[in-house]
């Protein structure tokens, strides 16, 4: 079906060859309860593949909804399925999900030229994308000792995000600020759960809000402001 697609240039053939195979992906794991006898890895590959499959039809054909569609699938197919069945993958698995797809939809968001993919839409298909992962891998460390060290290495990531927009994306100023933005709020979070002294904590904390608010002011974005007022 996707060879079918491809050759007749047809998204709607695509859009369910895709979704059709998402939805394979899920029928044996939660038919099986859970049970070992379907490897958590089968989900990992299948939606691997599928989520490469869905950038490439967007670069080779601009197809922009394909990638919303997998991005929308893979995250909500892996929650759902983890709470119908009620049994935990271990972390590698989870994070090795997170962090493939997450590599895959940001290469997306840096390689896709086309005109249809605007500033707002591309800003908004890498936030959901950063907030996928991140509250996948969040949902296994929360209530680890060491939680900050994965606000602070997502935040790290999203800041060098940023500075690779600022080359590759210079007129995409909205997907620039988002970055950035989503970077400093995660260094923040690690931050403020990291075990440090209030007398180096507190003055790191105020100068990233003072960058914050003043980017939530260029961006107009009223919660970001009271947010950093707060830590401030």
């Amino acid at each position: 079906m996707v060879w079918v697609a491809d050759r007749l240039k047809s998204e709607t053939i695509a859009l369910f060859a895709i979704g059709a195979s998402y939805y394979a992906t899920y029928v044996p794991l939660i038919h099986s309860g859970g049970t070992d006898d379907v490897s958590h890895w089968v989900i990992l590959f299948s939606n691997l593949v599928l989520a490469v499959a869905a950038v490439v039809f967007m670069l080779r054909n601009r197809w922009l909804k394909m990638p919303v569609l997998s991005l929308s699938a893979s995250y909500g197919g892996f929650l759902l399925w983890r709470l119908s069945v009620g049994v935990e993958p271990s972390l590698t698995v989870v994070a090795l999900f997170a962090v493939s797809l997450w590599v895959v939809y940001t290469a997306a968001v840096f390689l896709s030229r086309s005109g249809a993919f605007s500033d707002r839409q591309r800003a908004m298909f890498l936030t959901a994308n950063n907030a996928a992962m991140f509250a996948l891998l969040t949902a296994d460390v929360l209530n680890e000792e060491n939680f900050w060290i994965l606000p602070m290495v997502v935040g790290a990531t999203l800041l060098g995000c940023a500075l690779a927009a600022a080359r590759w994306l210079e007129d995409q100023s909205l997907s620039r600020k988002s970055y950035l933005t989503q970077g400093l709020v995660l260094v923040t979070l690690g931050l403020m759960t990291m075990g440090m002294a209030d007398s180096l904590k507190g003055p790191i904390l105020a100068a990233e809000s003072v960058v914050l608010l003043f980017m939530a002011i260029r961006r107009n974005n009223f919660i970001i402001q009271i947010g950093s007022l707060i830590v401030v």
